[in-house]
């Protein structure tokens, strides 16, 4: 009887539940799918919602997301104006700069491919960081002989180019000027070690220490070592743009030694790169017997020079004007050596080096 009035209770409230089925292959059923990733926006886009929305024109989203701009009003730079400020123009519903905008570029409308940007009202090739555009092309001018420092510069035959500057093969820019970081006594094995001190000259790379100075030296520059050749240095003068570095009179007063039979005079941009000769005797103690004296030269690195001394003042070389191996005048291509005549330099020629710029004179004495 209890059981008939349950079940005719069940039937007519309706609220008898039926047992759940469970299906041991179902696994679990999350509540809702996954978002899709809404991916990142081109370029300075930014993502306002499900939308790209470029914040520095966009009304709706001025300056940041969701700020929109009043009735009338535009965005530009990121702001609500009233009007375009110069250089802005007005596109559709946009402040643009035809100058730089990507999508109105040089004229509304008129947008840039994916892979260009606007530069001067023309889509250019968008290049990585570091690199140029230069005839549609992304360049590195630093190293690029074809580009050498900008477009517009094409390194010469035999040349490199190194930090943007064409060099020879074999040369570093430093400072934007070339050098020779194995001799250069300022850039001695890296653009800004100078050399100095007792390491006063550079070789390979590396500053090393001075050769052999006779007492008494005369001079403001010390040069290369030529002790192995049994000579000391008696003499050194850089001549640079300033006037009267190198005396008159005088210059090699440190070269009066005596019992020394034999001088070396050197030239050259630095203390490595020197071209000499070798005098017979040591025409400091003893002046010149002619106008010229004739085959003193004994010995020399080079090739190409005249076996003639001259001395303008009374036949002494430490004295007005002088010319070692040749008496040409100021050509600097001529291979003598001409010291303190009316050139550009005091020291000129340098035996043919052809320098535009400081060089240095040595004296040693053996």
């Amino acid at each position: 009887m209890r059981s008939l009035l349950a079940f005719i209770w069940c039937a007519t409230a309706l609220s008898c539940a039926t047992a759940p089925v469970f299906d041991d292959d179902a696994g679990t059923v999350p509540d809702a799918a996954p978002k899709p990733d809404a991916g990142a926006c081109p370029g300075s886009q930014m993502r306002c919602g499900a939308t790209c929305a470029d914040t520095a024109k966009d009304t709706s989203n001025c300056g940041q997301c969701g700020v929109k701009c009043k009735t009338g009003e535009y965005c530009a730079a990121g702001k609500c104006n009233a009007a375009c400020n110069q250089p802005m123009q007005l596109c559709g519903q946009f402040c643009v700069d035809l100058e730089t905008d990507h999508d109105n570029c040089g004229k509304c409308g008129m947008g840039c491919a994916v892979n260009q940007e606007c530069k001067g009202k023309a889509c250019i090739k968008k290049c990585p960081v570091g690199l140029t555009v230069c005839d549609m092309d992304c360049v590195e001018v630093v190293t690029d002989p074809l580009h050498c420092g900008d477009c517009n510069t094409q390194c010469g035959m035999g040349e490199i180019c190194v930090g943007s500057v064409c060099c020879k093969a074999g040369l570093t820019a430093c400072n934007g000027a070339c050098t020779n970081l194995q001799s250069d006594q300022n850039n001695c094995g890296a653009c800004g070690l100078a050399c100095g001190g007792n390491t006063p000259y550079c070789s390979s790379g590396q500053c090393k220490q001075l050769g052999p100075v006779v007492n008494g030296f005369t001079g403001n520059s010390f040069g290369p070592d030529f002790s192995g050749a049994g000579f000391a240095q008696c003499a050194g003068w850089k001549d640079s743009t300033q006037a009267n570095e190198v005396p008159d009179v005088g210059w090699a007063d440190g070269c009066k030694v005596q019992n020394t039979t034999q001088v070396r005079i050197a030239c050259g941009a630095n203390a490595n790169s020197v071209l000499y000769v070798d005098l017979g005797r040591n025409v400091f103690n003893q002046v010149l017997t002619g106008y010229p004296e004739n085959n003193l030269i004994v010995n020399a690195n080079f090739m190409g020079y005249q076996n003639v001394c001259y001395a303008a003042t009374a036949n002494d070389l430490n004295k007005g004007v002088s010319w070692i191996g040749g008496g040409q005048g100021c050509g600097e291509t001529n291979k003598n050596l001409t010291i303190n005549n009316s050139c550009s330099w005091e020291v000129s020629n340098c035996f043919g080096q052809a320098l535009n710029g400081d060089r240095y004179l040595y004296a040693y004495v053996k």
